[in-house]
């Protein structure tokens, strides 16, 4: 989608951006570069499968923030971590993404 700034009360065409859009709301999640790849939420859950290990993680809990621009997934590792024989540390891994530009996917 092309993106448009009013300017003096008309729109004008702004180069080499694109709308990031909801498709099922068809709401602008962001604008973005015209070079910027959409992560959908299946392709970065599946990414973070091959980084864990298909099957060792624990998916914990997962949401979305404002109009689903930003996405987040937390899974728990498996085996804990002792420290000092008495402390035991639960491992986990956060994934975020966004939708909007502001930020690459990150674990």
């Amino acid at each position: 989608m092309p993106v448009f700034e009013e300017m003096a009360g008309k729109r004008i065409a702004v180069p080499d951006k694109v709308a990031t859009i909801r498709t099922d709301t068809k709401k602008v999640l962001g604008v973005v570069g015209d070079g910027y790849k959409v992560v959908q939420n299946i392709e970065a859950f599946g990414f973070f499968d091959t980084v864990v290990g298909e099957g060792q993680a624990i998916y914990h809990t997962a949401g979305a923030l404002g109009r689903g621009e930003r996405i987040w997934m937390l899974a728990k590792l498996p085996k804990d971590m002792v420290v000092q024989r008495e402390d035991i540390v639960e491992k986990y891994l956060i994934l975020t993404n966004s939708h909007d530009g502001t930020s690459s996917l990150k674990i």
